[in-house]
Formats: C-alpha cells, structure tokens, sequence
C-alpha cells in the first residue's frame, strides 16, 4: 500500500472536545501549507483500500473506483499525491487525474513534478491536465510539447485538454500531416507567448 499502517494508522477523534481537528489525524502537506486532514485509523485504512483497487482496475473499473476516492474528499488526497510516484505508472496517470478532479492546490507542487520530470509522457499530460484544472497555467506549456508526441493518441489527448480550456485549436489535427502539425504548433507556441507576457506580473517602473 502506498499508505503505510505503521506511519499513518493512528487511533484519533476527529474533533476534540474543544471543536480543534486532533492532530493525529492530520499529515503535513508541504510547501507551507497548512497540513491534510486524514481522518482516523478507519478512515485512512479504507483510503488505502480503494487505492489497492484503483492499481488493479482497469477500463470503466477505473471511473467507478476513482469516483469513490473522490468522494473521499481530501481524506483521499494524501493517498493519490503519494501514487504519483508509485512504480506503477498507470496508477500515477490515474492519481494525476484524479487530483484534478479534487482540485486541492496543495498538490500543484506534486503535479508540476510529474508533469514536467515523470518518465512516461502519459503520466506527464495527465498531470499537465491536472494543473489547468486547478487553473494553474504551468501546464500549457506541457500540453503543447506533447503536440509533437509520436504517438497519435497521446496528441489527441493534448489537443483535446487544450481545446477544452482555451477553445481554440489553431488548426491542429492529430493526424494531419507532420508539415501541418509543425506549422499549428508553431501557432499554439505564439499563443502561449503572448498569453505569458499578458498575465506577466507588473514591474514598478522607476521615477526619471
């Protein structure tokens, strides 16, 4: 499990006499923020299940499966932001995508990793997705890179996320022809230029 019992199983109250969160049933999410609340022994133990079976699953098993640890809530956020470097890849795709679907920004961190330094592509688009979810720009760049994959499929996968955030396509076709492609991507790389000096933070612009 990628949730050990013996660093996260713990007997706590959710909430204690004094309506504070116990901190037994709580992790640190990092990067300063402020920590997940886990739940108890039960909770946790369960979390681990479903991510037992979300490894197994595959085709609709995979939904139904993602569909119960998302109803978890961030109980179950812990668990997916750990299976993003678990040795299975199929499972950090599914976790990345199953991140956005919870759209915890505490997880942005985790999910620029995967989706700039995962060694499957796959697992790098999912994330890449995930961030633009979260409504973090990083994953842009990510998707339109991947326009040049080799493998047909994973192109569609990126232009169909980068058709549903921006509503623009540029007259990309996965299976265009290569000149055709080259000559759309280069316009996806103009856009997101422009689209990186327009959201660039102002700098103040010193007194003559």
């Amino acid at each position: 499990m990628l949730v050990g019992a013996a660093t996260l199983l713990v007997s706590c109250r959710p909430v204690s006499r004094d309506g504070v969160p116990d901190p037994r049933c709580r992790v640190d999410a990092g990067d300063g923020n402020r920590p997940y609340y886990v739940g108890g022994t039960d909770a946790r133990a369960e979390v681990d299940a479903l991510l037992g079976e979300l490894a197994r699953a595959r085709g609709e098993k995979v939904v139904e499966v993602g569909r119960r640890l998302v109803a978890r809530g961030e109980t179950a956020v812990p668990a997916l932001e750990k299976a993003l470097v678990s040795d299975d890849v199929a499972l950090r795709a599914n976790a990345a995508y199953f991140l956005g679907v919870l759209k915890d920004r505490r997880t942005i961190p985790a999910l620029r990793r995967a989706a700039t330094a995962d060694a499957d592509l796959t697992v790098r688009y999912e994330a890449a997705g995930a961030l633009l979810e979260l409504r973090d720009p990083s994953g842009f760049a990510v998707l339109i890179e991947g326009l040049l994959d080799a493998d047909a499929r994973r192109r569609a996968k990126c232009i169909d996320v980068l058709a549903e955030r921006t509503h623009e396509r540029f007259g990309y076709e996965p299976d265009a022809d290569p000149a055709d492609r080259a000559e759309a991507i280069g316009r996806w790389r103009a856009w997101l230029a422009v689209r990186a000096r327009e959201t660039a933070p102002a700098t103040d612009v010193p007194p003559r």
